[in-house]
């Protein structure tokens, strides 16, 4: 039996992304400690 088979992965190799990732996460974690995660969301 022949068949397709898709994988996928949340995990990149990119050293860019990564930090990219961080920064957004890091401002994220600040806006709900500042209570302001609303006004975050929006912008994000």
């Amino acid at each position: 039996m022949s068949g397709l088979r898709v994988y996928s992965t949340s995990v990149t190799g990119s050293r860019e992304i990564k930090s990219q990732q961080s920064e957004d996460y890091e401002l994220f974690v600040e806006a709900v400690e500042q209570n302001t995660l609303q006004e975050f969301l929006k912008l994000a």
